[in-house]
């Protein structure tokens, strides 16, 4: 049989190291930004995310779990919400039914930009306004997360050093194929915008 040289980005195999790969720190990404929300105030944090078979979901419900119990702040289940896609429409349903609960949360932290843009504009068409009733964060500083309105305060990603690590380490193993694989995960940045503070 013939063995085909590869590495992991971004999303990767947890627990392992027979592979090489190169990604962030989801958990402590999401509680840099975790943090940054309670320290406003805000301390009814919800948790919109994607589908748990990804391991930036799991990580990120991970980072969010452990911000909110180092803070002392109890977990509330119902406010923990797993979509099964990124997806607008679904968001925005799900936006509309987590700030019509009469003990609604003062804050929504998601995965992704597209998430809060679709939070943003639910919590819009029920007549709220981001960020003086509700603050919502994003995940990944896409172009979306600056044409918004409020923009969305978010996490930005390595991209260029995460591609540029990973064929780094794709090179290392073709020139070498005896080398031990290399498990890297790179920092990232908090980006504050208008959707956290007026």
């Amino acid at each position: 049989y013939r063995t085909i040289p590869f590495v992991q980005c971004c999303e990767y195999t947890e627990s392992q190291d027979l592979v090489s790969y190169v990604s962030i720190d989801d958990v402590s990404a999401t509680r840099k930004m975790m943090e940054y929300i309670l320290s406003t105030g805000h301390t009814k944090v919800a948790f919109l995310s994607g589908p748990p078979r990804y391991k930036y979901a799991r990580q990120r419900k991970e980072g969010y779990i452990q911000a909110l119990r180092a803070a002392g702040i109890p977990i509330r289940e119902d406010w923990i919400i797993q979509l099964s896609d990124i997806d607008f429409d679904m968001t925005l349903s799900t936006t509309h039914q987590l700030i019509n609960q009469e003990d609604r949360p003062n804050a929504i932290f998601t995965v992704s930009d597209v998430l809060a843009a679709a939070t943003i504009r639910g919590c819009r068409l029920a007549g709220l306004s981001v960020p003086n009733d509700v603050i919502v964060s994003g995940f990944d500083n896409v172009d979306i997360s600056q044409a918004t309105s409020p923009s969305i305060t978010t996490i930005t990603q390595p991209k260029y050093q995460l591609g540029h690590m990973a064929c780094e380490l794709l090179i290392e193993k073709l020139n070498n194929p005896a080398s031990k694989p290399r498990q890297v995960l790179l920092n990232t940045e908090l980006i504050i915008r208008e959707s956290t503070h007026t």
